[in-house]
């Protein structure tokens, strides 16, 4: 059975020491052009006022900022029915749609852990996750997320003919 887990810790460690983790996300795909999207698990600090006057949270971690959203996480359940695959659901905001409304092939979640004493140390780095689907909610996103793995690729491949690999066979 899966289980949701919410990745703002803050609240749930010790707050004498005021240490937890933070994950650090980065979505990026080739038809984006310039920075990859950058979100964080958790309001660690206040970095500016928007146009609005409404104060932006998040973290700047190795001179990079990320900007806070409600982040949760859903671990792989015990189907065996193919790769195994986990839920990220982030709060819905106008970046992130946009993303997902623009590109039509799979996008890359680049995944970090920093603690909160040292955010430009990275404790752990989990790359090149796979978006393979997204279900649009009112308040929040769900990505299913997955690396490319060899029981989604067809077996047996094909073989290494004429009429498809004509250049091998001259």
């Amino acid at each position: 059975m899966s289980q949701y887990v919410p990745l703002d810790l803050s609240r749930y460690f010790d707050p004498v020491s005021g240490v937890y983790p933070l994950f650090l996300f980065e979505f990026s795909h080739a038809d984006m052009g310039g920075d990859p999207l950058r979100v964080c698990s958790s309001n660690f600090a206040r970095l500016a006022d928007d146009e609005q006057g409404q104060p932006r949270w998040g973290v700047v971690s190795q001179g990079v900022e990320y900007l806070y959203a409600h982040i949760g996480f859903t671990l792989p359940g015990e189907a065996g029915d193919g790769a195994p695959t986990c839920r990220l659901t982030v709060g819905r905001f106008d970046a992130l749609v946009q993303i997902l409304r623009s590109v039509q092939t799979r996008f890359t979640v680049d995944m970090r852990m920093v603690w909160s004493d040292d955010v430009d140390t990275v404790a752990a780095s989990y790359p090149r996750f796979k978006v393979l689907g997204y279900t649009l909610g009112q308040a929040s996103v769900d990505l299913e997320i997955g690396t490319d793995m060899d029981d989604t690729e067809p077996f047996p491949g094909k073989s290494f003919t004429a009429d498809l690999f004509g250049g091998v066979h001259r």
